[in-house]
């Protein structure tokens, strides 16, 4: 199964590589992509037989995300890896973070508390 995941912070889609989507009314109808980009959650659409997940974000402001540094991975709240870091937070702060291998509470570029545990 291929996501695609709004960018609230660019006004863009992009799938889990980083790549930029510009098809979605092919896969979302319009009035659908202004409700979920309000409410947030997870749609289902189906091209050419294969299923899609379209994930916008929930609208709140507040994040916890773990940091696993075995595998240099972050993951959300779900579980789910986060690809694109530099959404969230400055490269400052993710070095800062990196560097001190402890958690920490930082505001993000879009004025949410970011919770970061160091793992």
């Amino acid at each position: 199964m291929q996501s695609i995941y709004y960018d609230d912070y660019n006004n863009n889609f992009e799938d889990d590589f980083g790549n930029t989507v510009y098809n979605i009314a092919n896969l979302l109808p319009t009035d659908k992509i202004i409700e979920y980009k309000q409410k947030g959650g997870t749609y289902y659409s189906e091209l050419n037989g294969e299923v899609i997940e379209i994930v916008f974000p929930i609208r709140d402001n507040y994040r916890l995300i773990a940091y696993y540094q075995e595998t240099n991975t972050f993951m959300d709240e779900e579980d789910t890896p986060i690809f694109n870091m530099f959404s969230l937070l400055t490269s400052t702060d993710l070095y800062l973070f990196k560097r001190n291998k402890k958690n920490a509470v930082i505001k993000g570029i879009q004025g949410q508390i970011v919770d970061l545990l160091y793992i």
